[in-house]
């Protein structure tokens, strides 16, 4: 039977194993403390859009995770196909959720998403598209449950376009430095 030990940070509540970290700032070593080291698994859903500057917020979960940790990471996709369409129809309006939520910071595609992990030092293993959520949005009556059931099949086939949603499982991959310092303590032993 494994154990597992799980720290969680919310960056926008109470609730806490430690205090609340400023994911905006810079918080790697005060989670390895507060860990006691490196981490196996992050998880960040619905939170990276929010983030004043996600990519430098992203060097710093790396900090923090072991080499081939994993990051399960999701955020709306811009790119969806109602979007896309009122913005042919020269509608682009903030609300009060959705992808295009009031307190988004940043806006991605599948792919830019995908492309910002990849240069932060995470290889994308698998890429999960989900539709919008029909039956919370409207109801669900037998037409809304076979529409939304529907949306998910296509958002999982073409992501880029019918997805509402992504969720990415990545990797992290060793940069130079972690390389090097693996090969010196290895000739060390």
């Amino acid at each position: 039977k494994t154990a597992y030990e799980i720290r969680n940070c919310d960056w926008s509540s109470d609730v806490c194993s430690s205090d609340l970290v400023d994911l905006d700032g810079v918080f790697s070593e005060e989670v390895l403390s507060e860990c006691g080291g490196a981490v196996d698994t992050v998880v960040a859903l619905d939170v990276i859009e929010h983030l004043l500057r996600p990519e430098r917020s992203l060097r710093e979960v790396r900090r923090t995770m072991r080499s081939g940790a994993k990051l399960v990471a999701s955020t709306g996709n811009v790119a969806f196909l109602p979007v896309r369409f009122m913005l042919l129809l020269g509608q682009f309006n903030y609300g009060k959720k959705g992808i295009l939520d009031l307190t988004h910071t940043r806006l991605f595609t599948v792919r830019s998403f995908c492309r910002m992990l990849e240069g932060e030092g995470f290889r994308v293993d698998s890429v999960r598209g989900f539709g919008p959520p029909i039956r919370d949005m409207v109801g669900a009556s037998p037409l809304l449950r076979f529409l939304d059931k529907a949306a998910g099949v296509i958002a999982r086939l073409w992501p880029g376009l019918f997805a509402y949603q992504i969720l990415v499982e990545a990797t992290r991959i060793d940069d130079v430095e972690t390389l090097l310092d693996r090969t010196i303590a290895d000739r060390e032993t």
